[in-house]
């Protein structure tokens, strides 16, 4: 529903959600923080750390653009919390040890 920061919501697609922000509560952030400096905007949240894992290729895959994407959002992620003063724990770690490494080795020799 509109409030005077979300103009409008929309569902689009497989599982894609729009959030449309109000153009005046948009212009009142902006002018806010260019009289105060950007860091008064900064939200006060109850989290303290937070882990962000993010990426994981799995290695018995090739690697391809989604990995990209994912990547570049947990980057944001983290910046965003770090700006909100959250301790971020960025993790990246090589996905699947599973049965795929042995069973891919087989396949590619």
């Amino acid at each position: 529903p509109p409030s005077r920061i979300v103009e409008s919501t929309s569902v689009v697609g497989p599982g894609y959600v729009n959030i449309v922000l109000s153009s005046d509560w948009i212009a009142q952030r902006i002018q806010d923080m260019l009289i105060h400096g950007i860091e008064s905007w900064s939200p006060i949240l109850p989290v303290k750390r937070v882990v962000l894992d993010f990426s994981s290729p799995n290695i018995a895959k090739e690697m391809h653009v989604g990995h990209i994407r994912s990547t570049i959002i947990g980057d944001t992620l983290a910046r965003i919390f770090e700006f909100a003063n959250i301790e971020v724990l960025r993790r990246n770690h090589v996905g699947d040890w599973g049965t795929q490494v042995p069973n891919s080795r087989v396949l590619r020799s």
